[in-house]
């Protein structure tokens, strides 16, 4: 498969670490596994290139491709194993919209994986030994060590904003808390409010009939004393009633 590089990280890296270093951040890299180095599994990205060197040709480090537009006369192009580099997915990302002539160039690639694990193989035991290609890296292991503090310092921001988002994410979760805690509250609060308003309406309407008593005490003392004034006198009643008794005897 074809790769990209993810960010600047890795490349800005390399190039201040004085390795020799002829890649294009915007270049594409073709993947490749399975390798070994120092007894410890290794992956590779190879990169495109428009005009390899006749000594590169020579020492058989290229796949070739068709030449592009870009390709100068005794130049070829296509893949410069000389220029592989050791491989991380933390740094490099895959692209599927590619164009034609990239997918072309993969297709070729794919068909000749065999050729390139054996070619890639034998660079890399010559690495151990302390050869390197001509037109090549030269200093491998810096370029390891230049990898591993990329994954290193991408593990370490990863940490940092993960303890960020934590914080974050605490700090959220402690609000929502403090939010329900305050809407319980404030529901319990509205609720005594509300019964506080309820006794209170009821102490002001008994206040109100006393005081409609209070203030109507003299008119109903008046209304008691006249109706006392205009009741009949009880032994007029009596006197009365006898008088009629008699009466109705003599009657008969």
């Amino acid at each position: 498969m074809l790769l990209f590089f993810k960010g600047d990280e890795y490349y800005n890296l390399l190039q201040k670490s004085g390795v020799n270093f002829l890649h294009n951040k915007n270049r594409a890299y073709f993947f490749l596994g399975g390798l070994i180095y120092k007894g410890k599994h290794i992956e590779l990205v190879i990169p495109f290139h428009a005009n390899i060197s006749s000594i590169t040709q020579k020492e058989g480090l290229f796949l070739e491709f068709n030449d592009t537009g870009h390709t100068k006369p005794g130049k070829r192009a296509g893949l410069n194993l000389a220029m592989a580099i050791p491989h991380s997915r933390k740094l490099f990302r895959e692209e599927y919209r590619l164009s034609t002539d990239l997918k072309l160039c993969e297709n070729i690639a794919k068909q000749n994986l065999e050729f390139l694990r054996r070619v890639c193989q034998e660079m890399l035991n010559n690495y151990e030994k302390g050869i390197s290609p001509t037109h090549g890296i030269k200093d491998f292991d810096e370029v390891l060590r230049v990898l591993n503090e990329c994954v290193k310092n991408i593990d370490k921001n990863k940490t940092k904003q993960s303890k960020r988002d934590n914080k974050h994410k605490i700090y959220a979760n402690k609000t929502v808390k403090d939010n329900k805690q305050q809407n319980q509250e404030s529901t319990k609060l509205n609720a005594n409010v509300n019964e506080l308003k309820k006794l209170r309406n009821e102490v002001d309407k008994k206040e109100a009939a006393k005081e409609l008593v209070r203030n109507n005490s003299k008119y109903l003392d008046s209304i008691i004393l006249k109706l006392k004034d205009n009741a009949p006198n009880p032994s007029i009643i009596k006197t009365n009633v006898k008088n009629s008794n008699n009466q109705d005897t003599e009657d008969n």
